[in-house]
């Protein structure tokens, strides 16, 4: 796992075309916002919905929520289960969108 900036995850986002967002909140979370293209599982479900992303394990990885302890505890769900290229955003939704207003 690397932790990354919302400005990298920016940049990784826009660099890397088969880039997987995924997104550890709830729903009612994603409902509100969400990154462009995220696919939802949340934290309490990613255990036993692994195997969505089985096929994935070199594929990369940006795992957020909205403040990073979450994505944290996904990454390491995620390393656990033999992904390779996690990108855990720090910061979460909350600092992403802090920085697209400050664009």
């Amino acid at each position: 796992m690397i932790d990354i900036s919302v400005k990298e995850a920016e940049e990784l986002i826009s660099t890397e075309k088969d880039l997987l967002i995924l997104d550890v909140r709830t729903h009612e979370e994603y409902v509100d916002g969400h990154l462009e293209n995220s696919k939802l599982i949340p934290l309490g479900k990613l255990p036993l919905d692994i195997d969505e992303l089985y096929g994935l394990e070199d594929t990369p990885i940006l795992v957020y929520c909205r403040s990073g302890g979450r994505s944290y505890q996904a990454s390491l769900i995620l390393e656990n289960n033999g992904f390779r290229k996690i990108y855990n955003m720090l910061g979460g939704y909350t600092k992403w969108e802090q920085h697209l207003g400050n664009k």
